[in-house]
């Protein structure tokens, strides 16, 4: 599938609505802190998405990942929506990718990381996760 592909990133969204009774911006489900915590555990198993794709010097060669520690990216958005006011809005597929970090693959492959996650804060204290 990495042939198939080619320098072009898969995307991911994932929901999570604040169930909670008393809904504000500081009754969110999690804090960024504790998200990175957790990002941590996987990141030591998983140390080779924390790396970036480099080419070879080889033109016929594919690329490859350089394991430099370079980190996994996080971006972090608010809305002034609840979850259920996005879900429901008219074009909501459109609207996804303001979701989801849009970044282009290159052409300085050295500073375009392997994974990109937008956390997303709504104002019901629900969130987002978009992967990519």
């Amino acid at each position: 599938i990495d042939l198939a592909m080619k320098l072009h990133y898969l995307k991911g969204l994932y929901f999570f609505p604040n169930n909670k009774t008393n809904n504000n911006d500081n009754n969110s489900l999690i804090s960024i802190g504790e998200l990175k915590k957790s990002m941590f555990e996987w990141l030591v198993s998983y140390f080779m998405t924390c790396g970036r794709i480099c080419l070879s010097s080889d033109p016929q060669a594919r690329p490859l990942i350089k394991l430099n520690d370079a980190g996994v990216r996080i971006v972090e958005a608010r809305s002034g929506k609840t979850v259920h006011e996005w879900l429901t809005m008219e074009g909501f597929p459109s609207l996804q990718d303001q979701l989801v970090y849009a970044h282009a693959l290159g052409p300085e492959l050295d500073f375009s990381p392997l994974v990109f996650i937008q956390v997303t804060w709504f104002k019901c204290g629900g969130i987002s996760v978009g992967l990519s």
